[in-house]
């Protein structure tokens, strides 16, 4: 008698199995995603997507912008701010593979053996990255950053190694300083003694003007011729 399968032994299914790895496999790629923000690097797997990104049929310009806080800046011909990597050592790329998808590098077009200049810029170059021909500002080669649009500094201080191309720095006015008065001292007021002059009073002299003597005149005497004794008026 023949064996037949047994209906519960049948194969296992994969897909949960597949779902698991796709699960883990999109986990690591933001992993990568972050550590390339970083600077770091995770292979190179990511240069020939990169190529086929940062190297556009357009010539590549670089010009300055005013941006808020970060003062004249440098930006390529779509009004992105470019940066440099301080990590970046002569002869030495620090930022490679995955780290070039989130910091494009800024690459000459097809054709194009310098980058044109705006009003204004200068101390353009070009050195042999690790994706092709790329412009370079004082020596320092430079990139984009993926997070930013035009007119917008998104990746400045990014692990403390990525830096906007600054060609001045933003000036900030200072508050004027406000100087206080010393406060107003009044002199003591002294005031003068007065002195009042003694008042002399003028002796008053009444001339004192001797009225004569009152003669007195006698009365006269009349007599009574009835009596003898004198009757006085």
């Amino acid at each position: 008698m023949g064996h037949s399968e047994h209906p519960l032994r049948s194969r296992p299914r994969r897909r949960p199995q597949m779902a698991y790895f796709a699960a883990a496999l999109g986990a690591a790629s933001l992993g990568l995603v972050t550590m390339a923000e970083m600077g770091g690097t995770a292979g190179a797997t990511g240069t020939a997507r990169v190529d086929a990104q940062s190297r556009t049929s357009a010539k590549v310009e670089v010009s300055e912008a005013a941006v808020a806080k970060f003062g004249k800046i440098l930006i390529d011909q779509k009004g992105r701010a470019l940066y440099y990597d301080t990590a970046n050592k002569p002869n030495h790329f620090a930022c490679t593979g995955n780290c070039l998808t989130a910091w494009p590098p800024l690459l000459l077009a097809k054709g194009q053996t310098a980058a044109e200049a705006g009003k204004g810029v200068t101390g353009l170059g070009t050195v042999r990255g690790p994706s092709g021909l790329q412009v370079t500002w004082k020596g320092k080669p430079l990139y984009t950053f993926i997070k930013d649009t035009k007119g917008t500094v998104t990746g400045q201080g990014v692990g403390h190694v990525w830096f906007v191309a600054e060609l001045s720095a933003a000036v900030t006015k200072a508050p004027a300083p406000t100087t206080t008065a010393p406060p107003t001292t009044t002199p003591p007021t002294t005031t003068a003694p007065t002195t009042t002059a003694p008042t002399t009073t003028a002796p008053v002299t009444v001339p004192t003007t001797s009225s004569p003597p009152t003669t007195i005149s006698p009365t006269p005497v009349a007599y009574n011729t009835r009596h003898t004794s004198p009757i006085w008026s």
